[in-house]
């Protein structure tokens, strides 16, 4: 109990700091009188006060028609308003006494209702919020040990299939007897994935996706063995992936954001399948994979691709 309970304040804690709007609803939402009167409150304070402050700025004359009722679900908004900025103020100060405070109030006014609350939120918030409260609140490391589908790549059964954005290695989510294919919209998406993935077999790397600045010909290569596609077309798909220019000769930021997105939303389709999160095979901006090897196959001929190096 203790180390879930430790868990949980470090969750509450990380979310005040990183989306105090989304903490200030997840605490709310264990009230039944909060959430009944949340609209009526909601509504009592002006545009300047910010989203997760409610009854902060309310003028007594908009308190005058509120019930008892509604005055009590208003006063515990307030006191979770307060308890959120006692979280961020808790972490970004690292004062001891702040802390102690914190651990008590969390004790003392949540400790009981935690777990409903943390189901509320997961049975009510749209995925937008969920995937807010996934990068905000649950430790990597927790998502990565509780990890169980396998990413496996094979080599397509016969090239005569090869067309559009299907090449000759297709790449799947598999866990027991279910295995489903990831489907990108672009081509680039499933080389760039590709990469990754030898990448995290091969080589003992940080946190930061491959640049590909410094991996032309490895990624090039890579392309072509992938999909039958000219020199000069690969160079152009490269090039689009680092940079682009506008007609009016300005440059701008390349492609590498779309595929990263479409990377995403392929593992999110997948993953529809397996009651767990795709987060840990995902490549974030920025970010390289984080599951463990052990999760990532090579099937039979599929095995060559091991011999690529990415720097």
């Amino acid at each position: 109990m203790v180390g879930e309970y430790q868990s949980f304040k470090e969750a509450v804690v990380n979310l005040a700091v990183n989306n105090p709007r989304l903490c200030f609803d997840f605490l709310s939402s264990w009230s039944d009188k909060m959430s009944e009167y949340k609209d009526q409150f909601m509504g009592l304070y002006g545009s300047s006060a910010k989203p997760y402050s409610p009854a902060e700025h309310i003028r007594p004359k908009a308190l005058a028609g509120m019930t008892l009722e509604a005055l009590e679900a208003l006063s515990q908004a307030k006191e979770v308003a307060q308890f959120v900025k006692l979280c961020i103020r808790a972490r970004t100060e690292n004062d001891v006494l702040l802390n102690y405070m914190l651990d008590n109030l969390l004790r003392k006014r949540f400790g009981g209702e935690s777990v409903f609350a943390l189901r509320y939120l997961l049975n009510h918030a749209d995925f937008p919020t969920l995937r807010d409260f996934a990068y905000a609140c649950l430790p990597p490391d927790e998502l990565v040990r509780n990890a169980t589908v396998d990413i496996v790549v094979r080599r397509i059964e016969s090239e005569g299939l090869m067309r559009g954005n299907t090449g000759r290695f297709l790449i799947y989510a598999c866990k027991g007897d279910t295995s489903v294919r990831l489907k990108f919209t672009h081509q680039a998406s499933a080389v760039f994935y590709l990469m990754h993935l030898i990448d995290h077999c091969t080589r003992d790397h940080g946190s930061d996706i491959v640049d590909l600045h410094r991996n032309k010909e490895p990624f090039t290569t890579l392309y072509q063995l992938v999909y039958d596609i000219s020199p000069d077309e690969v160079t152009k798909k490269y090039t689009g992936l680092l940079y682009r220019e506008d007609a009016y000769g300005n440059i701008r930021a390349g492609r590498t954001a779309e595929v990263v997105y479409d990377i995403g939303k392929a593992l999110g389709k997948a993953f529809e399948s397996y009651d767990e999160s795709y987060y840990p095979y995902c490549i974030r901006s920025g970010r390289h994979l984080t599951v463990g090897k052990e999760r990532i196959h090579f099937a039979d001929d599929a095995q060559e691709l091991l011999g690529f190096r990415f720097c």
